[in-house]
């Protein structure tokens, strides 16, 4: 893999990370919207939604760590996968 790729695919990561978290941001006021409208079909919906963005960023980690050989960044990146794996918003249970 070239620079200009290895560049480009680390920007792509980036990009859909701020992507993800915009879009979580406004499913998450449309949660609340749906909670103040006792909306539960809205609710659910939305919180799926979250709980997707949140799984596709966990990919996109594991992607990046996969394609990277620095230790620290690996290391750094892993424990914050993990951290978000294990909150409330990526589990359907």
């Amino acid at each position: 893999m070239t620079m200009g790729n290895k560049l480009n695919n680390g920007l792509m990561g980036y990009a859909y990370r701020a992507f993800a978290e915009n879009s979580i941001k406004l499913h998450s006021a449309a949660c609340e919207d749906a909670i103040q409208q006792a909306d539960p079909h809205k609710m659910v919906e939305r919180t799926a939604k979250i709980a997707r963005l949140a799984n596709r960023v966990l990919m996109v980690l594991k992607q990046e760590t996969d394609n990277s050989e620095d230790a620290e960044f690996i290391q750094h990146v892993s424990a914050h996968a993990e951290e978000l794996q294990r909150s409330e918003w990526t589990r359907f249970d």
